[in-house]
């Protein structure tokens, strides 16, 4: 699902001059985030697989020639998903009930199921598996654009390209030309995928609603020093001033599901079911919810986010909320710093810090960023090496210090362990000092987002995902994978 929605309302009380209206002519790439079709299509009545596939990415690809001469289809290929993700995955299918059934030794059913329970049906991976496969081959064995001079590629277990030429006196073939790329190796999250067509390509937009893209894209142009334009389209962020409606028009997919989407009763009530989500008023499935009379209120907005003006906004930021003698360093570890910040609260593969919000962690940028310059590193390798004790002793405690400032002596604070000694005596709430993190639950955190930061930056091919708690993920007694962070002891070797 992302980082945390509210990041994006922070990047935009920065300022708005990275949003804009249309890419610059010179874009005539676009990926797709086929994945989020995927998920927010729907079946009609007596409509077979063929004509779902036409109806919902036919159709898609050819509005896209109109304006674009490359047309990129990515799909999450589950082979190649991190062992990490099936933390966050599990527990958001099980709060979806599901008289569904269906396991990869079965094959697609005739026809597609009932409209009724497709929402469910979308959610189990061995069905989705089936289908992505069937979509993908008819679509490189039967779709034809609506001009020639174009190229449609399709990512999913490899990467097929098709490419219609142009008819001339020295080409008079009309057959599509295909060729599978095999320096592309199979990768698992379309949230990463785009990254290897950027080169191929220049422009490019990445037609994506998953937040973390904008780190991950982020990451990358300050990497490459790359000066041709990046795009990203996403839903429009909602700003405080229209904050009234909770999963109203424009709010992104992760918002709808952790916040409860729809009502202000839902919204205090908690966290929305995952079948609520998409399936209740204003889910995503269901679309935006109807007004009397049974009309829609709205379509969902979107919006166009230029990355490369979004890096220049953020980490001016970054260096003028620290003191002047503080060395920012090289952009990309400035960068890495900024993801690092953005993962404090929380993402797929990392819990958040409990009792700090967003923008309690970027009103406290001060603290952090010079913190971070100096318990994080790239080494020779070019791979990002978090310090752990030393960031929790330092930018952790320093943030709880200073966000909890009526309870604690910031001046003499010391390490995490007298904060929270101080935390524990102080008149907070029984709840709020349960609540407070512990060194262990800290050491994984951090062990996590150190992973994340080096898994975003892998352009082609799968992370190495180390179940030995050296990422901050361990397998239990059960052989089953948990959260866990090793002790440094063992992180050292």
């Amino acid at each position: 699902m992302g980082i945390a929605s509210d990041w994006a309302k922070i990047f935009h009380s920065e300022g708005d001059s990275f949003v804009v209206q249309q890419p610059d002519a010179s874009c005539k790439s676009i990926f797709i985030d086929a994945q989020i079709v995927l998920m927010r299509s729907c079946i009609k009545e007596d409509e077979t697989w063929k004509d779902y596939v036409r109806r919902s990415f036919f159709s898609l690809i050819t509005k896209h020639f109109a304006t674009f001469d490359v047309v990129i289809l990515s799909f999450d290929f589950y082979g190649s998903v991190p062992i990490f993700k099936s933390l966050t995955q599990t527990s958001r299918i099980d709060k979806c009930k599901s008289v569904f059934a269906f396991d990869d030794r079965q094959t697609l059913p005739p026809s597609p199921p009932d409209p009724g329970i497709w929402s469910q049906a979308i959610m189990n991976r061995d069905f989705k598996t089936k289908l992505i496969s069937f979509i993908t081959t008819m679509i490189l064995s039967e779709y034809t654009p609506p001009r020639r001079g174009v190229t449609l590629l399709v990512d999913f277990v490899n990467v097929t390209k098709v490419t219609w030429k142009p008819i001339t006196i020295n080409y008079a073939s009309r057959d599509p030309v295909r060729t599978v790329l095999t320096d592309m190796l199979p990768m698992g999250e379309g949230d990463v995928k785009f990254l290897r067509f950027i080169q191929l390509f220049g422009d490019l937009l990445v037609d994506s609603i998953d937040s973390d893209c904008l780190l991950i894209a982020a990451h990358y142009v300050v990497r490459h020093k790359y000066t041709k334009n990046l795009y990203i389209r996403r839903y429009k962020t909602r700003m405080p001033a229209s904050v009234g409606s909770v999963g109203s028009v424009g709010d992104t997919l992760e918002n709808m599901a952790v916040t409860g989407g729809g009502t202000a009763k839902a919204a205090k009530a908690g966290k929305r079911t995952l079948t609520e989500a998409l399936e209740g008023a204003g889910g995503i499935l269901k679309g935006p919810p109807e007004a009397p009379g049974g009309s829609r209120r709205a379509k969902l907005e979107y919006e166009i986010v230029h990355v490369n003006m979004l890096v220049e906004m953020l980490h001016l930021s970054m260096k003028q909320a620290v003191p002047r003698t503080v060395n920012t360093g090289d952009a990309v570890h400035l960068n890495a710093v900024l993801m690092f910040v953005v993962l404090l609260c929380g993402c797929d593969y990392s819990k958040k810090l409990p009792r700090i919000g967003v923008r309690g962690v970027w009103e406290r940028l001060h603290i952090l960023v010079p913190a971070l310059l100096m318990s994080t590193s790239y080494n020779q390798q070019e791979v990002f090496v978090v310090d752990v004790d030393q960031t929790i002793n330092t930018m952790v405690a320093g943030l709880y210090a200073s966000a909890f400032s009526k309870h604690v002596d910031a001046q003499n604070a010391g390490d995490m362990s007298a904060v929270l000694l101080q935390l524990q005596h102080s008149k907070l709430a029984a709840k709020t000092k349960q609540d407070m993190p512990t060194h262990k639950s800290l050491r994984t955190m951090i062990l996590n987002i150190e992973w994340v930061i080096n898994y975003w930056a892998i352009e082609n091919g799968d992370p190495v995902c180390h179940t030995d708690g050296s990422n901050g993920f361990s397998m239990n007694t059960k052989n089953k994978l948990v959260w866990g962070g090793a002790p440094a002891a063992l992180k050292a070797l």
